[in-house]
This record gives C-alpha cells, structure tokens and sequence, in this order.
C-alpha cells in the first residue's frame, strides 16, 4: 500500500468542466480514493459535458457515476439552487457511509450557491443524514477562475478534454481554449 493513500472516499460531483477536472487531480494527487459523479438534469450541454467527465474520468482512471433527472426544465445560464441540488444527489449516490464529497466552487462569483455561507449550510443539512460522517468538499472555494487555471496548468490537468459552455468568463482560459475545441 502506498504510504501517502487515504482510506478517505472522495466523490466529485464532475460536469467535465475545469474547476470540477482541476478537482479530481487535487485529490488523485492527494493519493485519495476517488470516484467522480456526472448528473444530467437537463441540461442545455448534458451530452458535450457528459462526453468530457468520461474523458476526465478515463484520464485519472476513476470510476464515473452517472445519474440522470428526467422531465426537468432547466433554464440556460443561472439555474436556481443548482449546486443544492447537485450536492443532494451525489450524498444519495454515495457508494459508502463516510467520505468527502468535493465540489469545484470557486469565489468571484455572485451566485449564494458558490459561497462559503451555502457549503456550511449545506453541511449542515449532510449531518443531519449522515451523523457528521460525510463531509462537504471545496477545496478552491476561496480561489478564483484565475487561480484554478493557473493551479491546473502547473499539475498539468489535461485541459483541452474539459467542456466549458462560458467562456466568456474565462479571460486566460478562453483564447487558449477557443483554439483547440
């Protein structure tokens, strides 16, 4: 066994996208055990995000859940309470009793969902479940897009595989990026 493995089970909610491919490398490089979850729950770019978790998965060779929410109509950029709901889904998709689920939130953004204030909520609402034994993961949650992208060019995160559908927001990201999709 290597010295520096956790027994620590890591679920990563996975849209194929950077900040949720940057998550997986910090934890395979932290020598976790990890499995990713991609949850299609409508929408606009389910089948290009879910085509990039399973290259990001392939890549880190970690297993990749899959969960799919039909009939739901999910309107196109700001989706309301989207990371509760993504976060309530992978704690009923975990495959043990106790771990980590990771999130790639990131600050420098508006949403309440991607705050510090939303993670402790939220955790607050995985102790009532679990006892305290499933712990709410973000570990850029004080980063921004910047550092993120800066962090997975030096670990090397295989970023022509990710999907993004914003690029807009990407400033360093989006000339790079617009030259190789």
């Amino acid at each position: 066994m290597n010295p520096n493995s956790h027994s620590t089970n890591v679920l990563v909610l996975l849209s194929g996208g950077i900040d949720s491919s940057t998550c997986v490398e910090y934890y395979k490089k932290k020598h976790y055990k990890v499995s990713a979850l991609f949850i299609d729950y409508n929408q606009p770019n389910a089948a290009k995000e879910r085509a990039a978790a399973q290259d990001i998965a392939n890549h880190y060779d970690v297993p990749l859940l899959r969960v799919t929410l039909s009939n739901s109509k999910v309107p196109e950029g700001y989706v309301p309470a989207r990371n509760a709901l993504l976060l309530s889904v992978a704690l009923m998709s975990m495959e043990c009793e106790s771990g980590i689920v990771a999130i790639g939130i990131h600050a420098g953004t508006p949403y309440v969902d991607c705050s510090l204030d939303f993670q402790r909520k939220m955790q607050d609402v995985y102790d009532l479940y679990t006892n305290g034994s499933v712990r709410i993961d973000a570990p850029f949650i004080q980063w921004t897009k910047s550092d993120i992208w800066d962090y997975a060019q030096m670990q090397n995160v295989p970023l022509n595989l990710t999907y993004s559908n914003n690029l807009s927001d990407l400033h360093p990201v989006s000339q790079t990026l617009r030259s190789t999709l």
